[in-house]
């Protein structure tokens, strides 16, 4: 049954680029194939192409596999994209999101430093609509990159928005399905704003805005979601005070959405007898039992496989440690770890925010550690001393693909960062990244 769905699947894939005009165009790679959930009654996913030289990285935000960089590729690749996904790009300062739907076929090129899509297989939305987003960027008033990208009030720069969005509306220049997505995106962008600490607006009651399960594949409704469930929670929390919460404040589907997210990040961060006993307490917790059932395999899979491999480090003078032995290194000294490498462009994006970090900490109990997960020991080494991070406190991982760490805490794209507590425990499995201003009062600098 399992090979004759698989069968299906390629055949699908194979008629659909046909359909599409791109013959022969599909991925040579295994890897790149991202489906990892299969439904033959619906399309969950996308394809996507660069154009020559063409170096962004997006990363597609899903639900149910979290995080996922599209990386460039000039063969057609399929990615698992379903009805609540987005397809993303926001290298510091810059936050773009594009409308596309299962089913699209992209071809990605460049525009203005910016990626700009093409969609060849629907004209739901003119070039322009689909890039509109960075069109904000270019002119300063996008909304959706105000947290890193702070010009004027939340408000004044969310109003800009919109009158720009109007604006083009009634001249005919955009069509009115796209202006209704684009204010519902940033609706709700502006609403998370309201949230966060440190952002000057007036204060929103959420209760009449959350709970509206219609509008869960909006990707900024997801992400006030999750930004109200974190005011709540506050920072320690346990398994039962996030079922707690998520009955108290949450109901239907964007309840599933708040359990399941939560859930998974407090899972990653307990050893695996823990994880166990927390895992049993989520039984009928969740609306759509699939929730349960992923929680369920990947936990599963985590704790059955073989903790005998050792995550091996090299450090930059040929020394080789174990992880544990790394942070063993800093017992007593609370670590912000920074997973990352040569080829992230995001990543290499944050360092200037890291080394003005790190100089404000000098007195304080902060180590600042880097792990690369480069394939290529001399890509490593160059980007290493290029953004001067020192030979104590740098190391590369020597086999990303299995390393345990990467596995555990569900690494799947980059740049990542961790805290550790004095005591080599985890206190943030998804910390912020150094050029927020939230990291500084959880590293109490």
């Amino acid at each position: 049954m399992i090979k004759l769905a698989k069968e299906l699947s390629f055949l699908i894939c194979i008629l659909f680029f046909i359909a599409c005009g791109n013959p022969g165009n599909k991925s040579n790679k295994d890897s790149d194939n991202k489906l990892s959930i299969q439904n033959e009654k619906k399309v969950d996913s996308i394809y996507i192409k660069f154009e020559p030289n063409v170096n962004h990285i997006l990363d597609i935000l899903s639900i149910k596999s979290n995080q996922i960089n599209v990386k460039p590729d000039s063969n057609f690749s399929a990615y698992y994209f379903d009805q609540y996904s987005s397809l993303v790009y926001f290298p510091t300062p810059t936050e773009l999101i594009y409308p596309i739907k299962p089913g699209d076929s992209l071809i990605i090129s460049s525009k203005n430093k910016y990626p700009y899509i093409k969609v060849l297989n629907n004209n739901t939305f003119s070039e322009r609509e689909l890039n509109f987003v960075a069109e904000l960027s270019f002119k300063g008033i996008n909304i959706f990159e105000y947290f890193l990208n702070r010009k004027g009030s939340a408000k004044e720069v969310y109003e800009s928005t919109l009158n720009y969005t109007d604006n083009l509306l009634q001249k005919g220049e955009i069509k009115k399905s796209y202006a209704n997505w684009l204010k519902k995106e940033a609706y709700y962008s502006f609403l998370k704003l309201t949230q966060t600490k440190g952002i000057d607006t007036d204060p929103v009651d959420l209760k009449e805005k959350i709970n509206i399960d219609s509008n869960l594949s909006i990707h900024y409704y997801q992400s006030l979601l999750w930004k109200h469930m974190a005011n709540l929670l506050g920072k320690d929390y346990t398994m039962e005070r996030i079922i707690v919460v998520a009955d108290s404040n949450f109901t239907g589907s964007s309840k599933d959405y708040v359990l399941y997210n939560f859930s998974r990040e407090y899972l990653s961060s307990i050893n695996s007898d823990q994880a166990k006993t927390s895992l049993t307490k989520l039984k009928d917790k969740f609306k759509d039992k699939e929730y349960l059932t992923l929680l369920e395999t990947k936990y599963s899979a985590t704790f059955d496989a073989d903790m005998n491999i050792v995550d091996q480090l090299l450090m930059p003078d040929g020394t080789t440690i174990s992880f544990d032995q790394m942070l063993s290194k800093y017992k007593g000294k609370k670590v912000y770890l920074d997973v990352w490498a040569s080829w992230c462009s995001p990543c290499r994006a944050e360092f200037p925010n890291s080394r003005m970090l790190k100089k404000s900490s000098v007195a304080s109990n902060v180590v600042f550690v880097y792990i690369s997960t480069d394939k290529v020991q001399n890509d490593w080494l160059k980007a290493n001393k290029e953004e001067e991070l020192g030979v104590s406190d740098s190391y590369l991982l020597t086999n990303p693909s299995k390393s345990n760490f990467m596995k555990k805490y569900e690494i799947n794209a980059i740049p990542r960062y961790f805290i550790f507590a004095e005591n080599g425990s985890i206190i943030s499995p998804n910390a912020p990244r150094p050029g927020s201003e939230e990291i500084k009062n959880l590293l109490k600098l």
